[in-house]
C-alpha cells in the first residue's frame, strides 16, 4: 500500500465515525421526542377522562356518585390537585418526581373542568397510577371529594 491510499483510508474512517455519531445523536433526540409525545398524550387523556367522568355523573340522578379509580394517572404525575377558584375548578399536578421535563411541554398546566366543584382545595397522591376521588351529583353541579 502506498502513502496516498493510507491517507485516504484514514479520512474514510474519520468520516464514518462522524456519520455514526450524527446517527446516534439524532436517534437519541427522536427517542426523547417520542417519549415526551407519549407523556403528553397520557396527560391529555387523563384530563379528558376526568371531564368525561364529570359529564357522566352530571347526567346521573341527584346524590349519585362515582369513584375515579378507573382513571389512569400518568406516571409523570405525583399528586393531582383540585381547586375551586372564582367559579371554576382547576385540576393541576403538584409535582413531577424524578423527571427532567417542562410541565407545560407535556400539558401539565391548570385545566378547568366544567360542572365540577370542590370545597376549597385538596390533593390526592398518585398511588400505582390511580387517585382516590369520588364524584357526587349535586343540584346543578358535580362535587369532588
Amino acid at each position: 500500500m502506498n502513502k496516498k491510499a493510507i491517507n485516504d483510508q484514514i479520512f474514510v474512517y474519520i468520516f464514518a465515525v462522524v456519520i455514526m455519531g450524527l446517527i446516534i445523536i439524532f436517534g437519541a433526540r427522536a427517542i426523547i421526542k417520542t417519549r415526551n409525545f407519549s407523556e403528553q398524550a397520557e396527560v391529555t387523556k387523563f384530563f379528558d377522562d376526568i371531564q368525561t367522568s364529570v359529564d357522566r355523573v352530571y347526567d346521573y340522578d341527584l346524590g349519585s356518585s362515582l369513584e375515579l379509580k378507573n382513571i389512569r394517572v400518568p406516571s409523570v404525575v405525583k399528586e393531582v390537585c383540585f381547586q375551586y377558584h372564582f367559579g371554576y375548578t382547576n385540576v393541576y399536578v403538584n409535582e413531577i418526581p424524578g423527571k427532567d421535563i417542562d410541565p407545560n411541554s407535556v400539558g401539565l398546566d391548570n385545566k378547568n373542568v366544567e360542572k365540577l366543584r370542590v370545597q376549597g382545595e385538596f390533593c390526592r397522591e398518585n398511588i400505582g397510577g390511580k387517585i382516590d376521588v369520588v364524584l357526587e351529583k349535586k343540584v346543578g353541579y358535580v362535587e369532588a371529594t
